[in-house]
């Protein structure tokens, strides 16, 4: 366990949360499953043979690719849940069945913003802003899909309920696997925080109120920037900018040992075998004492 308490970082089980940022809000996802019918919430557990959390191909060999949506080896019980939820939006054709995000006439937006210099087509970001908002908290979000595919546009309702508990919400693209190095990947996403923080005010942000959001290889991208401070350095930003860290349902915290527990196909290609080369993309290793 690590814990920023100052600022609000925690990690917990697997999983960092955000404290005191939203309050009594509590997660989303938890407020959906537990108003599931206990019908598909017992039949969600069936599946879960080894009660791991985690679903498998091996457990769900036919709705395993739809559910898959992030492109791991493994489907959460939370992500199944969403699915189920979601389920009627995408037969009545509604907004999650486009790939749209349906946010409310109060909150502005503005997409594909350029956030490097000669920036590539995926260097590019999306902003929802509350009408009005003013040195207002930052929430940038990050996609997952195993670090290959995804995109800024997958956010469903976070702008909507952000932007409702007074932030500016930001959804960030970055460039993807094959066609750059990791190393790449990484500053892309600082990169994008850089941007942010430097255009706060013309958003209605406050570049000292910075938190980061990311799920699956998004999670692991938003917390090494937060734990490896090498690379927000490169984009112009403190690390004390950074006031706090949501990072959803990754096992990328300790690559070494997940690979050598695992053996996990999907981090071998991304992440090789070399011992050093793991530990420096794992952000466990990156948590220091004081430096927050």
């Amino acid at each position: 366990m690590f814990t920023r308490k100052s600022r609000g970082f925690v990690l917990l089980g697997g999983v960092l949360f955000l404290l005191g940022a939203v309050s009594g809000s509590g997660s989303a996802v938890a407020q959906d499953r537990s108003q599931l019918p206990g019908s598909i919430s017992a039949l969600i557990s069936r599946f879960d043979r080894d009660g791991d959390g985690r679903l498998t191909r091996d457990e769900i060999p036919r709705a395993f690719d739809r559910l898959n949506t992030d492109g791991d080896e493994v489907v959460t019980v939370d992500e199944a849940v969403v699915y189920f939820l979601q389920q009627p939006r995408r037969a009545a054709g509604g907004a999650f069945a486009r790939g749209g995000v349906s946010v409310p006439p109060s909150v502005e937006v503005r997409r594909n913003v350029p956030y490097a210099k000669g920036a590539a087509p995926l260097q590019r970001l999306d902003v929802y802003r509350p009408k009005n908002a003013h040195r207002a908290p930052v929430m940038i979000y990050v996609h997952g899909g195993g670090w290959r595919k995804g995109d800024k546009a997958a956010v469903h309702e976070k702008p909507a309920f952000f932007c409702g508990k007074g932030f500016v919400f930001v959804s960030v693209n970055y460039r993807l696997l094959p066609d750059v190095e990791l190393e790449t990947q990484v500053q892309d996403v600082a990169d994008a925080v850089g941007w942010v923080a430097s255009h706060a005010e013309e958003i209605g942000g406050d570049a000292d109120r910075l938190f980061l959001m990311g799920h699956s290889a998004g999670c692991h991208l938003v917390s090494l920037i937060a734990t490896d401070e090498t690379y927000l350095k490169k984009a112009g930003v403190s690390l004390r900018q950074v006031r706090g860290v949501i990072a959803l349902d990754t096992q990328a915290y300790d690559l070494p040992t997940l690979i050598r527990t695992t053996g996990a196909a999907t981090y071998r290609l991304v992440f090789g075998d070399d011992p050093e080369r793991l530990k420096r993309f794992s952000p466990q290793y990156h948590v220091t004492e004081g430096r927050y």
